[in-house]
């Protein structure tokens, strides 16, 4: 005699994901898994903007990783942020010394984070002048992130001011005339 198993086929569940409280806890975007702890781990990739609301804010991005739930509610914290490749490269049209660099450094909370500078300016410099901006950037870099705890970090607020002052640091040594983090990820 043949039976026929029955095969049971459960339905995904829609669940929201929130931004980390120092974006407010927004509501971003609804992703579906058949059980929250399918979420733990996802990445989901936002515009700045919409956290914001400043169309300033339209060429970041930021990734943030699901670390938990609460009910139908996904809890996030933040893994990558970067600007928009389109944009650097727009940004770097005009300038003839573009310089990256790129750090391994610890917040203040003692998570590793990688950070990527890009430097630009109109007048090229010599090779001595950009290996001193280089170490002056590392030293400024480890300075700075240190006193800032990793949720803060990714906030366009911090990331904003972190650049101004380390360009202004930087002034004693070459004007720049830009610095911007491209790219921040948690290790």
């Amino acid at each position: 005699m043949v039976t026929k198993a029955t095969v049971t086929k459960a339905k995904k569940k829609w669940f929201t994901v929130l931004a980390p409280e120092y974006f407010k806890n927004k509501e971003i975007v609804d992703i579906t898994a058949f059980e929250p702890q399918q979420l733990v781990g996802r990445p989901v990739e936002v515009n700045v903007m919409m956290l914001t609301g400043s169309p300033k804010d339209q060429q970041r991005k930021l990734i943030f990783r699901v670390t938990g739930t609460q009910g139908e509610k996904a809890i996030t914290e933040p893994w990558r942020y970067a600007l928009v490749d389109s944009f650097i490269q727009r940004s770097s049209r005009r300038y003839k010394e573009r310089f990256v660099h790129v750090l391994n450094v610890q917040t203040k909370d003692n998570k590793n984070v990688i950070i990527k500078w890009v430097a630009m300016g109109v007048k090229k410099l010599h090779h001595p002048v950009r290996a001193e901006l280089m170490v002056k950037l590392t030293a400024q870099t480890k300075d700075k992130i240190g006193k800032i705890p990793c949720g803060e970090l990714f906030t366009p607020l911090a990331l904003d001011k972190l650049s101004a002052d380390i360009k202004k640091e930087l002034r004693l040594i070459f004007p720049l005339d830009k610095l911007l983090v491209w790219k921040l990820a948690v290790i």
